[in-house]
């Protein structure tokens, strides 16, 4: 489908090494400002040691298939009822790319073993969409916990030759590297994907920090 073919030329991974010796202050474009660590972890400054994020996903007993990083830090477990994988996959840079069983929502994972800091992460993945939708708008963003690691959610939206799409996905960067898992569709079809969109996303395990 045309659609989708357009929606994939945004969804780019820059890696971009960056090396500090100590924890670092950064200020998203919210306003909101963020702690750096060394290793590639972050956290919001107002956050509590004990509780760096707000929700918590973990693994559904529904998640019986599973996809295993090639750099071999992370497992991807999803429900093999309602996504598919598509091993005939062309994309440049992801690992793998699922297409829901409606065949109107999928979903790719792209991950290196190059580590950046998570805001570096997510400006450049913002910035770069911007390149091919201008109008684009992240709509929410959260600091989460999946299945015991901080991770970054956002939810953006915008328009590519006129086509209005939902991109949805969730971001991580540690020691082992970095990764994306990205759901995306038509916008008037995310309120119905949700629910299997956010299965996938509480799939994916970090097996090597």
């Amino acid at each position: 489908m045309r659609y989708f073919s357009i929606v994939k030329m945004m969804l780019v991974l820059f890696a971009a090494g960056v090396v500090c010796a100590n924890a670092m202050t950064a200020t998203t474009d919210e306003g909101r400002k963020v702690i750096l660590n060394s290793d590639g972890t972050w956290k919001y400054a107002s956050d509590k040691e004990s509780s760096s994020a707000g929700t918590e996903l973990r693994k559904t007993k529904n998640a019986t298939s599973i996809l295993k990083g090639k750099a071999g830090f992370y497992e991807l477990w999803y429900n093999p009822e309602k996504w598919t994988l598509n091993p005939n996959s062309r994309h440049p840079v992801a690992e793998y790319q699922l297409v829901n069983s409606s065949k109107e929502g999928q979903a790719m994972v792209i991950a290196e073993r190059i580590s950046v800091p998570i805001e570096t992460l997510r400006k450049i993945a913002i910035d770069n969409g911007k390149k091919v939708a201008q109008d684009l708008e992240v709509t929410d963003e959260q600091n989460v916990r999946v299945n015991g690691q901080n991770f970054l959610k956002m939810k953006m939206l915008g328009s590519i030759q006129g086509i209005p799409f939902a991109y949805y996905g969730i971001y991580w960067t540690g020691k082992a590297g970095c990764i994306q898992l990205i759901t995306y569709t038509a916008q008037n079809l995310l309120e119905e994907f949700q629910p299997d969109f956010d299965e996938l996303l509480s799939g994916l395990v970090i097996t090597r920090p």
